[in-house]
């Protein structure tokens, strides 16, 4: 009786071995690395804290590692407390839209990824207003949680900490507002930002617009002069309007 027990618990742990392996050959293994790199910047953020810009951005995301797959990959945004923790590209074709019918490694998938405008993105988010676009449409999508997250003023300030890392720094962006939007293309419209006076007139544009959707911080205090960086994704019950995110770079 104990060595049949014994055969029995010896095939059983072979078999969950055996499908522990079948189940990671079928898993992408560039998903794979996707999910350890998003693990390792939510462990990076748990023990370092404030302390995380003291080091460049390849020290927590190894760019060499997905640009190996995809060139256009050149930054990562984190939110801490949620499940958005994605790498960020840019077509280099011109092709806007490119990034929301394919992932980050190129390939066609529904989910899309986060990117930037080729034409107003330094790739730095040096600019004085930065914007990443990700896909929402029909809850697919890298930023599908995101009106989710920021539709309550609870959910704002449990997630005003917005992380972009790129190969060589960390930026630390605090929320201060999330809107419902017209669907401009927000650089283009704001004359690429060009004068402290167009940051203003954006700046003014997300405080009065016309909405009940609307949570801001009004303890956060933003200038023309600051650095501003945008998350845009389509509205979820309204296709032709955008829900922004909008954050102050406070490191």
């Amino acid at each position: 009786m104990k060595k049949r027990q014994c055969l029995f618990s010896l095939l059983l742990l072979v078999t969950l071995l055996l499908s522990g392996c079948t189940e990671r050959e079928n898993t992408d293994p560039f998903e794979w690395r996707l999910q350890n790199m998003a693990a390792g910047a939510e462990k990076t953020f748990e023990k370092r804290g404030d302390k995380l810009t003291d080091s460049a951005g390849s020290e927590f995301i190894d760019f060499a590692s997905l640009q190996e797959k995809n060139p256009e990959l050149y930054a990562w945004l984190y939110i801490p407390g949620s499940e958005i923790s994605a790498p960020i590209a840019q077509s280099e074709s011109g092709d806007i839209t490119f990034y929301q019918s394919h992932g980050a490694d190129g390939a066609e998938n529904k989910r899309g990824c986060l990117y930037t405008h080729y034409r107003y993105s330094d790739k730095h988010f040096a600019e004085p207003v930065s914007v990443i676009y990700g896909k929402t449409l029909s809850g697919v999508g890298v930023l599908s949680d995101l009106e989710t997250i920021y539709r309550s003023r609870e959910g704002l300030q449990q997630h005003q900490d917005l992380i972009v890392f790129t190969a060589d720094s960390v930026l630390r962006y605090r929320v201060f507002c999330a809107t419902e939007f017209s669907d401009v293309l927000i650089s283009r419209d704001y004359n690429e930002f060009q004068t402290e006076a167009d940051t203003a007139a954006f700046l003014e544009d997300i405080r009065n617009y016309h909405t009940l959707q609307r949570q801001a911080d009004d303890s956060v205090s933003v200038s023309s002069g600051d650095r501003v960086l945008v998350l845009s994704t389509v509205l979820s019950r309204d296709a032709d309007k955008r829900f922004l995110v909008v954050a102050k770079l406070v490191d």
